[in-house]
């Protein structure tokens, strides 16, 4: 992938000290396990393959891509490290995904049921996760019932696991906390004693485990704009709450 433009005046600089610094601050502040690198849309415009390679580097165990374009890209790229697509995938696909072990989201029971059928036969299985939407209005599932459908019609196919539940914050990085409140209360009503429970749950974003760590949790913090340095809740958020000054993400 060529991205040289020499005849722009604008270049952006790389630092794998700040990548480091930034991914290692927010790991230890939210007490988690691993972190999932967010490279959506050219890593946020600075450079695919560039910051992929730089949050492996700086500890990160795995990526997460907004469409299956993106996801494949990485496969291309050599990694191997396990791929979740976060934005919702044509179920035709499925089996270019299983090939390739790439991780897709659903938000319907038709749309797995559609995947499972292009599966079939195939002796490939495909890895789903069952976004849950808890108040960002984006993609996933708002009632229960639907839920629980949806989990036993991935349950019912041989050729699908299910790999992951997880849920998209709004609000975390303001100083709204009955917003995040209700989002975390949301999240244990639709997910709470389910019939099948998934290989894993993610559900901190950059905002969360970096203002609100003491609500959550979790495993696994999906970092994106993090991971660059940018924090747009500055200086709201240092005025709402008090943060120890040594905590400062780096750009």
């Amino acid at each position: 992938m060529n991205y040289n433009a020499p005849h722009r005046h604008a270049v952006i600089e790389l630092s794998q000290s700040a990548v480091v610094h930034n991914l290692k601050v927010i790991k230890e502040n939210a007490h988690a396990k691993e972190i999932m690198a967010v490279l959506k849309a050219n890593a946020f415009s600075h450079g695919l393959p560039e910051m992929a390679a730089l949050s492996i580097t700086a500890g990160a165990t795995r990526f997460g891509m907004a469409m299956l374009d993106e996801a494949l890209t990485l496969r291309d790229l050599g990694y191997i490290q396990p791929i979740d697509v976060l934005g919702l995938t044509d179920p035709r696909y499925a089996r270019l995904a299983a090939e390739r072990n790439i991780t897709l989201a659903f938000s319907t029971k038709e749309s797995i049921k559609a995947a499972a059928e292009q599966l079939a036969g195939t002796g490939l299985t495909l890895k789903v996760s069952l976004p849950v939407d808890t108040g960002l209005n984006r993609i996933g599932f708002k009632s229960r019932e639907d839920l629980v459908a949806a989990i036993q019609e991935v349950s019912a196919q041989d050729t699908l696991i299910f790999q992951s539940m997880w849920t998209h914050f709004a609000t975390a990085d303001t100083p709204n906390v009955d917003y995040v409140d209700f989002q975390i209360s949301e999240w244990q009503r639709l997910t709470h004693d389910l019939p099948v429970e998934p290989n894993e749950k993610h559900f901190a974003n950059t905002g969360i485990a970096t203002w609100y760590p003491e609500k959550i949790n979790t495993d696994i913090v999906r970092l994106g704009i993090g991971l660059f340095g940018i924090n747009g809740s500055v200086p709201i958020m240092f005025d709402a709450i008090r943060v120890d000054t040594s905590f400062i993400i780096e750009s």
